[in-house]
């Protein structure tokens, strides 16, 4: 089975990490003149490698949130059939918002089968951090801007980059960073872990200075683990406090970088959060008057969405998949990015009430209900216990998948690759990580933290 299952571990490993670091552009990487994309053809070998395990029945049987995830999937597939004659390929690409969950139920199928894939995915996880966080700043500073150079057979530049999903990995990796290394890890290590907090931080609100639905939702996860863990709290404040330093400077220096729509400033991060309490959120790279029309017309496509599923024909199957929802209502995109065609309302949750109707809807409320009590009482159960450290995985699956839900609410991440694969690769995870049976696996230990330097 190993020599079946290393193929796609190498492969998923390849297109989490192409994800993490170059989003949108790495994820229109395809067979030219194909709609078969990287994304879809790592998970078709996933489907090969994991249907003959036996334990594909069993990770399925013994979890009730991939239980409600599979309910939630048949329901998406027999809409997704249901549109196809009538819209075809874009009946499926759609569906992409339901099918990317078959990477949880692969994932979950090889933690099963390899234990020690669970480990090996953290220590190289571990390893990445200081590059990604050099990568992220050279990726916010040319995020959008445009670029000769595009991903072959497609009009996506190389520099594409969703700075939303900049944050919430921002945020992912400082928790990781305070949950997971830094309880086990040696005193020169936490030094350097320290060392990678603050321009970690600094990136959050470099980031915020462009959007603040990233923002918000790395905060969030943040607040939640500095509130629940006492032992994240030394290296907030730490971060923290670098932070504050290095924004007075650049307070008092007035230090401004201009990026492709707004500036890199203090004043803009500052007049960002105050614009918070007046104009609402809104998408990456907006002044206040763009903020104001954008929240306006997001507002509108919203309530025109809702006000549609309350007529009894839409409101148990919603509209579907392959119908251009934006279309619909006359809507091409907000103030930024009209190049991009936009096909759904502007929040993931909202399309999945949208095109699945209050089935869709209750499945998903469901599913992720089902999956984050689990991760609690895997994260109560253990930690005060000697395996405390399995409570600390839990926890940083959940808030990592937190801190996506809650950006998936300003803005359709969900249904791309660049986002829908992590999310529910972290599903998968945190299901395994959640089975109590006595014959699920035995957790390995993660000493591996010094593997970080």
């Amino acid at each position: 089975m190993e020599r079946v299952t290393d193929p796609f571990i190498s492969s998923v490993l390849l297109v989490l990490a192409g994800y993490m670091f170059f989003d949108r552009a790495f994820a229109w990487l395809h067979i030219p003149r194909t709609p078969l994309f990287i994304g879809e053809a790592v998970l078709g070998i996933g489907l090969l490698t994991a249907i003959w395990s036996p334990n594909f029945a069993i990770f399925i049987r013994r979890n009730r949130s991939i239980q409600l995830l599979v309910l939630f999937m048949l329901w998406g597939l027999a809409l997704t059939l249901q549109g196809f004659p009538r819209w075809g390929i874009d009946a499926v690409r759609d569906g992409a918002l339901w099918y990317y969950g078959l990477f949880a139920l692969v994932l979950g199928t090889l933690m099963l089968t390899r234990p020690s894939l669970f480990d090996r995915l953290a220590r190289l996880y571990a390893r990445v951090i200081p590059v990604w966080l050099i990568v992220a700043f050279a990726r916010l500073a040319m995020a959008n801007r445009e670029w000769p150079l595009r991903i072959p057979d497609s009009d996506v530049s190389i520099t594409y980059h969703k700075v939303g999903n900049i944050a919430v990995h921002g945020g992912m990796v400082i928790l990781f960073m305070a949950l997971i290394v830094w309880p086990k890890a040696s005193a020169q290590l936490r030094r350097r872990i320290t060392l990678y907090s603050i321009p970690a931080f600094i990136l959050l609100i470099a980031v915020g200075t462009q959007t603040r639905g990233g923002l918000i939702a790395a905060a969030v996860a943040m607040i939640i683990a500095f509130v629940l863990e006492r032992h994240t709290r030394r290296l907030m404040i730490v971060g923290v406090s670098g932070l504050l330093v290095v924004f007075l400077v650049a307070v008092a220096l007035d230090v401004t970088f201009e990026l492709e729509r707004r500036e890199l400033s203090a004043r803009q991060f500052l007049g960002n959060v105050t614009s918070l309490f007046s104009t609402g959120f809104a998408e990456e790279g907006q002044g206040v008057d763009e903020v104001t029309n954008t929240a306006t017309w997001r507002t509108v496509l919203w309530t025109n969405v809702l006000d549609d599923l309350l007529e009894p024909e839409r409101a148990v199957s919603g509209f579907g998949f392959g119908i251009n929802l934006a279309d619909r209502y006359r809507y091409e995109g907000g103030p930024i990015d009209r190049e991009l065609r936009l096909r759904n309302p502007h929040n993931s949750h909202l399309s999945v009430l949208a095109r699945m109707g209050l089935v869709g809807a209750g499945l998903w409320i469901a599913l992720w209900s089902a999956w984050f009590f689990r991760m609690y009482k895997v994260w109560n159960t253990f930690r005060s216990g000697p395996d405390r450290e399995r409570a600390m995985q839990a926890l940083w699956l959940a808030l990592a998948a937190l801190a996506i839900l809650v950006n998936a609410f300003f803005d359709p991440t969900v249904e791309g690759p660049q986002v829908g694969i992590w999310l529910w690769s972290l599903f998968g995870i945190g299901a395994y990580l959640g089975m109590s049976s006595p014959t699920a696996p035995k957790r390995p230990s993660l000493e591996y933290v010094g593997t970080a330097r």
